[in-house]
């Protein structure tokens, strides 16, 4: 029997599950035992062909670990390591062109280093301690490639081939230094070296950006600075002409230029333009403006020295702060469009942010609290340079009933502050507070409404404010939907507030540019009217009444002719009357009470016509105009009603007259004795004899009288024989038939025989 063997050709390897397979030689068919670290053993068999094939868990050792592998009846076990991957893999470059690449993996292991197809470029082996360094050809690689390095057993580790530094820029930082930017391989240690042959470390992050700030003092513009990736050349940038860039008061953007004295300098616009030039002094300085429209906020553009480095400098962001009427600011910033814009306190905190529109601009609100008057806040544009603006400071401008005006200034606590007119004179001065408040006092007579002063803290940014006045020529109006339009003028740009009779705030604006002010009140808060006062920051209320519409309309016929229109609005309003067209027939006013009387000219309507009536920012109030009852003769008569009973008229005699059938209408054609029924309704043929009780009559030719009724179901016409007028009237109706008409007529004509007989036999008596 043959004894068995150690094992030989052991190796470990990792597995993609992160378990391992030792491998190695023994005689076949043995018992083979792998001791981990731990003392636990996984055992297995060799083959037929004394192969050794053993998996260690995952989890159970790791890598560096050293395990023992002994085949049943061996004397001593064979060792062997944990493979592992190259730890800390860095490439840099040999002044040869060719690279090093240096690294930690298990010690005495086998590396192998890929290109990116596959193909080795270099191979080496771990020191006793674990230590990497095998060179690659020169030509074999590129910067730029990623190349693998593998430990026998062990995963890949890839890296890159080190690029010198591109994309290298320097530009000033607001603390006075300067920061160096540019791009190389990942996770590179970066040399920046200064004129003097000063070094500043740094290190390319996990994208390879390069970011090295130089600090304040330490350079100047136009000196040259080295920057040096490891294992990489140098790369040579001067450090850039002092430039900043201010928008200029009267338009434009003014571009403050510092390099070498004596120098040339152009500027141009995004699209390579030259938008202005200049030289500069014997201090190395000009200042040189862009006239207006040539750029705009969020540009680049650039300033180049002759024979120096161009300088790229960002237009700046054009940002306003105002303060928010209902508390905190308003910060209107002009940049890109769809930028984003985060706005920092003193402190770089954020307090607030958002993205500019289409057009490049957005407002941003400022939290009430958040900031004080004074404070510098800092606006950063995403990928633009950031602008500061100073809080403004908070002033308010009051009418002081004594005369003269009061100015209410809150800053920094302790700063003086100093008040000048349009033109520029002093007229008034103040120091704040601990609270950091003041109250300046304009004398009488030095500003009127509408002049600009500008209030200047020391040390801080002019704020102008508006002088205030009242509100001039205001007007309300009615909307279709009810709500009602303030119209008027005051000084521009003022805050405006409208509050109701009881002295709540219902509205609020602000005046345009021009002084106009339009602010609408909501439907349901005031109700016509009501006094509402329109008040001006700073000034004095205007009272004005909410406009009525026009209520109890009359329409009557003037006796000179035309109409009278009588009715009921809001007092002291002005009141149009139209036609049918549209067209106005009449204007007038409502009194001191509110009571409307306007007389339409004889012939601009006709009886029918419908007219509006309506008053200023009111709605309109529609009527038909009234038809009226004529005679033949042409004069107009009014309706009546008749009672009629059996008996003789109080004036004089009557006559019964047969009446005709009437037709509806309004004029009476009768003549010649005929009577006839207007309206509509039933018409009996036999006139009543009987009393009229407040009778209208109108005259008709020959004694005959008709009556202008709107249902008229019976007819009744007496006739004055002293005065040859007719009196109709109108029954009122009842049940009754025709058939009592004609009793009536019967009873008539006895008492008629009878009066005739009487009166005979009285001239018999008085013949004898």
């Amino acid at each position: 029997m043959t004894a068995p063997s150690d094992a030989t050709n052991v190796e470990v390897t990792k597995n993609p599950d992160d378990s391992y397979t030792v491998t190695g030689k023994t005689t076949p068919n043995t018992d083979v035992a792998v001791t981990l670290p731990s003392g636990k053993t996984v055992k297995g068999k060799s083959d037929n062909d004394g192969n050794i094939t053993v998996t260690i868990p995952k989890g159970t050792v790791k890598p560096g670990d050293t395990i023992t592998v002994t085949p049943t009846g061996s004397d001593k076990g064979t060792t062997a390591t944990i493979p592992g991957d190259v730890a800390d893999a860095h490439i840099t470059k040999n002044p040869d062109d060719s690279y090093n690449v240096t690294g930690k993996t298990t010690p005495n292991t086998d590396v192998t280093i890929t290109d990116p197809n596959g193909k080795t470029v270099a191979t080496g082996k771990s020191d006793g301690n674990g230590n990497v360094d095998i060179t690659i050809p020169k030509d074999t690689v590129k910067p730029g490639d990623v190349v693998t390095v593998t430990p026998a057993g062990g995963d890949g580790t890839k890296v890159t081939v080190p690029n010198d530094a591109t994309n290298v820029d320097i530009t000033k930082n607001p603390e006075g230094g300067y920061d160096v930017t540019g791009k190389t391989t990942p996770n590179t240690d970066v040399t920046v070296t200064l004129p003097g042959g000063t070094t500043i470390p740094g290190k390319s992050d996990g994208d390879g950006n390069i970011d090295v700030t130089i600090p304040k003092d330490t350079v100047k513009p136009g000196d040259t600075i080295t920057v040096t990736p490891k294992g990489g050349d140098d790369t040579k940038v001067t450090v850039p002409t002092d430039t900043t860039i201010t928008k200029d008061p009267n338009g434009g953007y003014d571009v403050d230029v510092t390099t070498k004295p004596g120098t040339d300098v152009t500027i141009k616009d995004p699209n390579g333009n030259p938008i202005g030039t200049g030289t500069t002094d014997e201090n190395g300085k000009t200042t040189i403006t862009i006239p207006d429209g040539k750029v705009k906020p969020g540009d680049v553009i650039t300033v180049t020295p002759e024979g120096g480095d161009t300088t790229k400098v960002t237009v700046p962001t054009d940002t306003t702060i105002t303060k928010d009427p209902n508390g905190g600011y308003d910060v209107d910033v002009t940049t890109k469009p769809g930028t984003d814009v985060t706005i920092k306190d003193p402190n770089g905190n954020p307090i607030g942010t958002g993205t500019t529109d289409d057009n490049g601009k957005t407002i941003i609100k400022i939290p009430d609290g958040t900031v004080k008057p004074g404070d510098t806040i800092t606006v950063s544009p995403k990928g633009g340079d950031d602008t500061t603006v100073t809080v403004p400071t908070d002033t308010t401008i009051t009418k002081d009933p004594n005369g003269g005006y009061d100015v209410d200034v809150t800053t920094k606590p302790g700063t003086d502050v100093t008040i000048k007119d349009p033109n520029g004179t002093t007229i008034g001065k103040g120091t704040t507070d601990e609270n950091g408040k003041t109250t300046i006092k304009i004398p009488d007579g030095k500003v009127k409404p509408g002049d600009v002063i500008t209030v200047t803290p020391k040390g801080g940014d002019d704020t102008k404010i508006t002088v205030p006045g009242d509100v001039s020529n205001v007007d309300i109006t009615k909307n279709p939907d009810d709500s009602y339009n303030v119209t008027g003028k005051t000084t521009p740009n003022t805050n405006v507030t409208i509050k109701d009779p009881n002295g709540n705030t219902i509205a609020t604006g602000k005046s345009d540019g021009d002084g106009n002010v339009t602010i609408t009140i909501p439907k349901g808060t005031v109700k016509p009217g009501d006094t509402v006062t329109v008040t001006p920051d700073g000034g004095t209320g205007t009272e004005v009444k909410v406009p009525n519409d026009v209520t109890n309309v009359d329409v009557t016929k003037d006796p000179a002719g035309g109409y009278d229109v009588t009715g009921k609005t809001t007092p002291d309003t002005d009141v149009t009357i139209k036609d049918s067209k549209g067209n106005t027939i009449a204007t007038g006013k409502s009194d001191g009470n509110g009571n409307i009387n306007i007389t339409i000219p004889d012939g601009k309507v006709n009886p029918g016509d419908t007219i509006t009536i309506t008053p200023v920012g009111g709605k309109g109030t529609e009527v038909t105009i009234p038809a009226s009852s004529t005679d033949t003769t042409g004069n107009t008569g009014t309706t009546g009603t008749t009672t009629g009973t059996t008996g003789t008229d109080t004036d004089a005699n009557t006559t019964v007259t047969n009446g005709n059938s009437g037709n509806s209408g309004n004029t009476d054609n009768t003549s010649n004795g005929s009577s006839s029924t207007t309206g509509d309704g039933d018409t009996t043929n036999s006139g009543t004899e009987g009393t009229s009780e407040e009778a209208n009559t109108t005259a008709a030719s020959n004694g005959t009288a008709t009556s202008q009724s709107a249902e008229a179901n019976t007819v009744s016409a007496s006739t004055h024989t002293d005065n040859n007028t007719t009196k109709e009237g109108k029954l009122p109706q009842t049940s009754e038939s025709s058939e009592q008409g004609a009793i009536l007529v019967a009873l008539g004509s006895i008492l008629a025989s009878l009066g005739m007989a009487l009166g005979f036999k009285k001239r018999e008596d008085s013949d004898e």
